[in-house]
This record gives C-alpha cells, sequence and structure tokens, in this order.
C-alpha cells in the first residue's frame, strides 16, 4: 500500500541551461563551477549535456 500523498514527489530533478565557469579535478573528483544553477550549494548534479543551437 502506498502511504504518500498524491502529488507529492519525493526528489524532483530539475533541468536548468548553465554556464561551465571552470573544471577542476582534484583529491574529492571532478568538480564544476557554473553560473545560473537554481539549486542550493551542494546540491549533487547528475548529469550535464551540451547544448547545441540551431544553425550554428
Amino acid at each position: 500500500m502506498n502511504l504518500r500523498p498524491i502529488g507529492r514527489v519525493e526528489s524532483p530533478i530539475g533541468i536548468h541551461p548553465v554556464e561551465i565557469l571552470e573544471i577542476v579535478g582534484d583529491e574529492h573528483g571532478d568538480r564544476f563551477r557554473v553560473r545560473d544553477l537554481e539549486a542550493l550549494d551542494a546540491t549533487p548534479v547528475l548529469d550535464i549535456k551540451p547544448v547545441l543551437k540551431a544553425g550554428g
């Protein structure tokens, strides 16, 4: 039996276009500094995909 309220999502996944400012590899692994991400600090990023503009 599902006891969660209807219409509630436990961990929603957002999709946000961002600008990558820096990629750093260190003892913690690879880290990306980005601009315009709508998330709290230290929120894990699950996937990064390039955005290709039409005609160019």
